[in-house]
């Protein structure tokens, strides 16, 4: 499941980094011994703050960034993978990527209108 955490080194972030690369489903195919059987998020919101030369105690600004990785899970061909034989699972786990992969451009373009796909 989506887990937040609050970070404020390199290594805390290594640290989550490992730890989420560990509990990701794995499965060997016909090419890959280790292919990744779930996907990954990782957001990382950056706050930058500073004192003006002009603020009074406590007062401060902030700037907040955020870069999202997303790490697909495999999505080897069915020749490849499974043999030329087109399975369910296959089949399932391609038709989820093509979904997952127009619903994070979606949102990467802010689009609201989305009838121009069907």
């Amino acid at each position: 499941g989506a887990v937040e955490e609050k970070v404020v080194s390199v290594a805390q972030v290594m640290n989550v980094i490992q730890r989420g690369a560990a509990a990701r489903a794995t499965a060997a195919t016909g090419v890959h011994a280790h292919s990744s059987r779930s996907h990954a998020i990782l957001t990382l919101a950056v706050e930058h703050r500073w004192k003006p030369p002009s603020a009074g105690p406590g007062e401060y600004k902030s700037q907040t960034s955020r870069l999202t990785l997303v790490d697909l899970a495999g999505s080897e061909t069915m020749e490849r993978s499974h043999q030329g034989n087109v399975d369910s699972a296959g089949v399932g786990t391609n038709l989820g990527l093509l979904v997952l992969g127009r619903v994070i451009r979606a949102l990467a373009e802010g689009e609201d209108d989305r009838s121009e796909e069907r």
